[in-house]
C-alpha cells in the first residue's frame, strides 16, 4: 500500500497563500470579560454533545481492480461508498435528492453512479482517508479507511454496513468493518459491526475519556488538508490555538445542527475567553488551497480557500477544552469531512 508525500502530493498552485507573506493572518474577536472557571465550560460542553449520535467505522478491504485514486483518495472513496449504499437503498435517478430517499437520509444529497464522488461538504458522514491507498493501485492492493457518521447516517449505521458487506461488483471488497467503543473508564476498541444494531455502535463523545490529554503540552496533527477560512474570508490561515478552536467549534455546531441534533449549544464565547492563555510551542504547519467547490462555495466565489497540513504544538492549560478537542478528534472538523479532508488528530 503506498501512502501520501504531502510534501510533494499537496503542493499549493501559484495562488497559494504561502507565496502571500503580506497577507493579514486570520484572527477571532475575543469577547469582553474574564472567563468562567474551566470546570463549568467543561460541564457546558459535555451538555452540548449529549445525544448526539455518532458512530465511527473502520474498514479494511482488497481492491477488485486497479485505481487511480490521485493525490486525495477521499472523493473516489466517497464515491465507491455511495455506489454500495444506492446500489441496495437509493430509489433516485442521477442524483440522490429526495427527503425520503433512505440513500439520501444516510448520505446526503450526491451524485448517483460511477462519478459520485461530489456531495454535499455537510452531510451526515465523514471520511479519514489518511491510511488509505494513494496514487494509482492495482488489483488486490489493500486500503483502509474509517468512516465517521453522524445524526441520521449514524442512526441507520446497520443498513450502510450491510450495504458495504453485501456489495459484490464494488471496486473494493470490504473484508472488515468494525466500529469503535469507548466509554469513560474503558480504552477504545475495535469491535465487528456485521448484524450489530446501530445503538450498540454510538459512540458518547461527552463521556469519552481517550485520549488523554497532557497537563500543560498538546500536539494536534492535521492529517488532510483543514479548511479554516470560511467562505469568502480573507487572511493566511495559520495554528494560532484561539483560531483553530473557533473553527473547530464552528464546524462541530454546524455538523451538530446539520445532522438534527437540538441539544444546548456549544458555550463558543467562554471557550474563547479561555483560549487567550494558550501559545504556540512549536508550528510545523504550512498552507495548502483546496477548490472551493469541495467545501461548499459557488460559482461566482473565490477558486480556492486556505486550508493547512501538518503538526502544532501548543502549550497552556487545557481543562476548559479536553472534551471539545477530544470530540473534534473523533469527528474531524471543518466542512468536505465526506471527501476526505479535515482529518485532525490529537495526541
Amino acid at each position: 500500500m503506498k501512502h501520501p508525500r504531502t510534501h510533494r502530493w499537496y503542493r499549493p498552485p501559484d495562488r497559494s497563500a504561502r507565496d502571500r507573506p503580506d497577507e493579514a493572518l486570520l484572527d477571532v474577536d475575543f469577547p469582553p470579560g474574564a472567563a468562567p472557571p474551566a470546570d463549568r465550560i467543561d460541564a457546558a460542553v459535555a451538555d452540548a454533545l449529549a445525544g448526539w449520535p455518532i458512530i465511527r467505522l473502520r474498514l479494511g478491504g482488497e481492491l477488485r481492480r486497479k485505481i487511480a485514486f490521485g493525490r486525495n483518495p477521499g472523493p473516489r472513496i466517497h464515491g465507491i461508498i455511495a455506489n454500495a449504499v444506492d446500489g441496495a437503498l437509493c430509489t433516485c435517478g442521477e442524483r440522490c435528492v429526495r427527503r425520503s430517499c433512505p440513500s439520501h437520509q444516510l448520505l446526503g444529497r450526491h451524485e448517483v453512479g460511477p462519478g459520485s464522488g461530489i456531495g454535499d461538504p455537510w452531510a451526515p458522514l465523514a471520511l479519514r482517508v489518511s491510511m488509505a491507498a494513494h496514487g494509482k493501485t492495482l488489483q488486490g492492493d489493500t486500503t483502509r479507511i474509517e468512516l465517521v457518521l453522524a445524526g441520521p447516517a449514524a442512526h441507520g449505521a446497520d443498513r450502510i454496513v450491510a450495504a458495504l458487506g453485501n456489495d459484490r461488483d464494488g471496486d473494493v471488497d470490504w473484508k472488515t468493518i468494525q466500529y469503535i467503543q469507548a466509554s469513560e473508564t474503558d480504552e477504545p476498541r475495535w469491535r465487528s459491526a456485521k448484524k450489530v444494531p446501530a445503538t450498540d455502535m454510538l459512540l458518547p463523545l461527552d463521556r469519552v475519556a481517550e485520549p488523554r490529554l497532557r497537563s500543560s503540552r498538546l500536539t494536534w496533527a492535521f492529517r488532510s488538508p483543514t479548511p479554516l477560512n470560511r467562505l469568502g474570508e480573507r487572511g493566511r490561515p495559520h495554528a494560532a490555538f484561539p483560531v483553530v478552536l473557533d473553527r473547530a467549534g464552528r464546524g462541530l455546531a454546524t455538523w451538530m445542527h446539520r445532522t438534527g441534533h437540538r441539544g444546548p449549544r456549544l458555550p463558543a464565547q467562554d471557550l474563547l475567553r479561555a483560549a487567550r492563555s494558550v501559545e504556540v510551542a512549536a508550528d510545523h504547519t504550512r498552507v495548502v488551497e483546496l477548490e472551493t467547490r469541495r467545501v461548499g462555495g459557488v460559482a461566482e466565489g473565490p477558486e480556492s480557500v486556505g486550508s493547512l497540513l501538518g503538526n502544532v504544538t501548543w502549550k497552556g492549560d487545557f481543562g476548559a477544552f479536553a472534551r471539545l478537542l477530544r470530540a473534534v478528534h473523533y469527528v474531524g472538523m471543518g466542512p468536505a469531512r465526506a471527501h476526505g479532508f479535515g482529518e485532525v488528530e490529537l495526541s
